[in-house]
């Protein structure tokens, strides 16, 4: 049976502090949080899980350097400055896009489009104040790799624009491991987001999109994705998470009218209800939180 794991992951509505406290049939294993930026979500993951191992991944320098400072009380939090993708590389900041984001000063900037950046060639990436290595999480989970004897429980993949190269440098480990992950997609780029739903149907993985845009960004939505054979089961053990969220099978429901989504996620929500028969415990923990 899966291990119960109280992880606060932030939901739709980041500008707003709309978040809410998740606890769903999670696997043993560790966590991963890539675009960690300047390690919010996975102190949080680090805080409800001590007995995890959080691998915060950033590739910014300055972010990662905070993170080491500030949470330099957390064992279990290990910061890592790299980006992950389909394969090993070394990308330079000079080559792709820097934007600033909200919380100002030192650590604020966030990359986006790692995927899309070029190479470069150099023997160590730690020798350079603006580059870093690009890494395959199948590789680092690898009997050979520097993770060979974890095993991959959830992952949070804030990559901004690179969540498919992410996917398709991760297959095996999802294949063995079965984690729970979540991602971002532009409803915007509808031959992405086709390209990327059927990503993650291919792993055999089911997509669950928030009725609620991504923080500020109204073109964005956040994405579940829940092992098809667990999903249900998932599901059933979170009531809000099946009442706030709706399948998404193609890109055009990304583009359906807000109040339609909603109405998905409480019609999905009643369905789930019906097929469980009752209330998981999960979701008698959140209301005693609420």
């Amino acid at each position: 049976m899966p291990r119960r794991l109280a992880v606060r992951a932030a939901l739709p509505g980041h500008g707003r502090g709309h978040v809410c406290v998740i606890k769903c049939g999670i696997l043993n294993g560790s966590v991963v949080d890539s675009g960690a930026h300047v390690g919010g979500e996975s102190c949080l993951y680090a805080d409800y899980a001590p007995e995890r191992i959080v691998h915060a991944i950033e590739p910014l320098r300055a972010n990662v350097d905070l993170m080491r400072t500030r949470y330099r009380d957390r064992a279990n939090l290990i910061p890592l400055q790299a980006g992950l993708g389909s394969i090993n590389r070394v990308v330079d900041i000079a080559s792709t896009k820097v934007v600033a984001r909200g919380i100002g000063g030192r650590g604020a900037a966030m990359l986006l489009n790692v995927a899309q950046a070029k190479s470069v060639t150099l023997h160590r990436a730690e020798d350079s104040p603006t580059a870093f290595r690009v890494l395959r999480l199948d590789d680092m989970f690898a009997p050979s790799g520097a993770w060979a004897h974890e095993k991959l429980a959830f992952a949070h993949f804030d990559v901004e624009g690179s969540e498919l190269n992410v996917l398709q440098g991760a297959r095996d480990v999802i294949a063995r491991d079965r984690p729970v992950f979540t991602c971002e997609v532009a409803t915007g780029m509808t031959e992405y987001a086709q390209k990327l739903l059927e990503e993650i149907a291919l792993l055999g993985y089911e997509a669950y999109a928030f009725a609620e845009k991504c923080g500020d960004n109204g073109d964005c939505r956040n994405l579940i994705c829940l092992p098809k054979d667990r999903a249900l089961q998932i599901l059933s053990g979170v009531p809000l998470l099946a009442s706030t969220s709706y399948l998404v099978n193609s890109s055009k429901l990304l583009h359906k009218p807000m109040r339609w989504q909603l109405q998905a996620g409480r019609k999905q929500g009643e369905r789930v209800a019906r097929s469980a028969g009752r209330e998981g415990s999960c979701g008698k923990a959140l209301k005693s939180a609420g």
